[in-house]
């Protein structure tokens, strides 16, 4: 399949590029082998998940299913980039940058593709802060349109996927060691997703449908509880235990911080809902 061998041309000039001349130009150089590829005009779904079923299919997945969009299938993969094809039902991603470099092509359906400047005004702790999130630059995406990535901050963007089912592929490096992923939110408030805060406010989360705690009996840093808050705003959960767990903190950040988690949540799916 024309597809298939066009992915594997592409993996071995894109390898051979970040070996020779790093990463600094590597979303130019992304954008470009996708662009003249053209690989919309070749794709077909269902040879894709054909493949991706056979027997002999062996390639190591990068991303567990459901973490990155409804359908993520890492494709191809080599020692300094891999490519992924993403499967999005109709909605949008969280406003985010990359802890990785290189561009991604729409191959089925149609992307609003929105890019952001942020300016912070305030720390709060590591891996929060607040500020002002700038729309810079908005586009329609059709099968065949490439968007390059660039490193982080250079590149702070989010994807509305406006059909029933839209696919794109990514052609990006591996992450890089100790940078991580970040999210916006529309109101301004910032996070940085580093995994041990992650992983803590999930055990947490779940302890607190296990056992009775209050939180003046958890050693809970700035960063967790606004994360916390954050992760459990308009949760569905009737527990008494995460209910008043839950109340306390968001008292207790903002009798102390002056923060109201919650108002940022708020304003954020108000634009939200405005935008879908």
């Amino acid at each position: 399949m024309i597809f298939f061998e066009k992915i594997a041309e592409i993996l071995l000039l894109a390898d051979a590029h970040l070996k020779l001349q790093g990463k600094s130009d590597f979303p130019h150089k992304a954008f470009d082998l996708l662009t003249k590829a053209n690989l919309h005009q070749s794709f077909d779904l269902n040879k894709v998940l054909k493949y991706a079923l056979n027997k002999d299919f062996s390639i190591s997945q990068k991303y567990p299913h459901f973490e990155f969009s409804d359908f993520p299938l890492t494709l191809a993969s080599g020692e300094h980039c891999f490519i992924d094809m993403y499967c999005w039902r109709r909605r949008p991603t969280s406003i985010h940058h990359h802890h990785f470099v290189g561009a991604f092509q729409c191959m089925r359906g149609q992307n609003l593709d929105w890019s952001y400047e942020f300016i912070e005004s305030k720390k709060l702790g590591d891996y929060h802060s607040i500020g002002n999130l700038i729309l810079k630059t908005q586009h329609s995406l059709y099968p065949g349109d490439v968007v390059p990535i660039k490193w982080q901050e250079d590149f702070i963007h989010q994807n509305l996927h406006n059909d029933e089912l839209t696919i794109n592929l990514c052609l990006r490096t591996h992450d890089q060691a100790d940078s991580y992923l970040s999210d916006y939110l529309y109101s301004g408030l910032k996070t940085i997703k580093h995994p041990d805060m992650i992983q803590k406010v999930e055990r947490l989360y779940r302890s607190l449908f296990l056992s009775e705690f209050n939180f003046t009996e958890i050693d809970l840093s700035l960063d967790e509880a606004i994360h916390f808050l954050t992760q459990t705003y308009l949760h569905q959960s009737q527990g008494v235990t995460f209910l008043k767990f839950r109340k306390d903190l968001s008292h207790l950040m903002l009798s102390k911080h002056g923060l109201d988690v919650d108002h940022f949540c708020r304003q954020h799916e108000i634009h939200l809902n405005n935008l879908e």
